[in-house]
């Protein structure tokens, strides 16, 4: 639960034992196969912090989020590639929101989407995306997390299922990875990097889970038992929309419209604008 997502009947099977990170499922007399399932009705808002006024750049004060300002094992923004890009990013900006919206768009248009990087087993760091320029949401997110840590902004990842309509994707709704920066005095925003959804998301973003690194987003097995391995399968989500509500209306209303239906050669006509 969060401000713009409200979680509700939690359902698990076999029953399991819940708490804020885990679910406990016991088998007491497991086959060679055992399998467990867990839903949750999800309601979405649009109530996302806005930041509705400048906050200064650099930082002065993140006492009670500085772990979000240091390096990590895949965020490693201690990399002198990253400082030194970020650095040239941001300079002359003295507006927090400005610097991480331009770390956000240099990232989404240098860094190519590419689902070959996609493995098994880990997710790329950010000094390698940097380097190779490519990746999928994930390392997207990994770098411009970095960038922001280089600079002082407190940053971190946030796991979850999204929706998309991409046609390279057979199914609209899927794993997804993204960030949250931090605005003092407006708490956690978000930036979707691989949506281009910067300082917002849109209410298809369902939150799981978020993290200081990527690493620490995964979903961990422990077990207890005697003589038993197990080898966890791959994970499987699905969402069924149970309703939508009503449209949400824009902060901006824009209108235009031409004075003149039809101008001479060299002449030239006026545009009125209503915002």
């Amino acid at each position: 639960n969060n401000p713009y997502q409200e979680a509700s009947n939690i359902v698990t099977s076999p029953k399991a034992d819940l708490t804020e990170d885990n679910a406990l499922y016991t088998w007491k007399n497991p086959k060679d196969t055992v399998s467990f399932f867990l839903s949750a009705d999800v309601k979405t808002t649009d109530n996302i912090p806005k930041v509705t006024k400048k906050v200064n750049f650099p930082l002065q004060d993140i006492s009670g989020y500085s772990e979000y300002a240091k390096p990590t094992e895949n965020i490693d923004s201690d990399n002198p590639d990253i400082i030194k890009l970020s650095s040239e990013i941001a300079a002359g900006e003295d507006d927090e929101f400005v610097v991480v919206t331009k770390l956000a768009q240099w990232t989404q248009d240098n860094i190519n989407y590419n689902l070959s990087t996609l493995t098994a087993d880990v997710s790329q760091k950010a000094s390698w995306v940097l380097k190779n320029k490519q990746g999928v949401c994930d390392e997207l997110t990994n770098l411009f997390i970095a960038m922001n840590r280089a600079l002082g902004i407190p940053a971190r990842f946030v796991s979850g299922v999204a929706y998309t309509d991409s046609p390279l994707f057979p199914e609209k709704w899927g794993l997804h990875g993204w960030a949250e920066v931090y605005f003092p005095g407006f708490g956690w925003v978000p930036f979707d990097v691989t949506y281009a959804e910067y300082g917002r998301i849109d209410p298809a973003h369902i939150i799981l889970k978020n993290s200081v690194d990527v690493a620490n987003d995964e979903t961990v097995y422990s077990w207890r038992g005697r003589d038993v391995t197990i080898v966890p399968g791959k994970l499987s989500t699905d969402v069924n929309i149970v309703s939508i509500g009503s449209p949400v209306n824009p902060d901006i209303s824009i209108t235009a419209s031409v004075q003149n239906d039809e101008v001479g050669f060299g002449s030239y006509n006026l545009v009125e604008a209503k915002i």
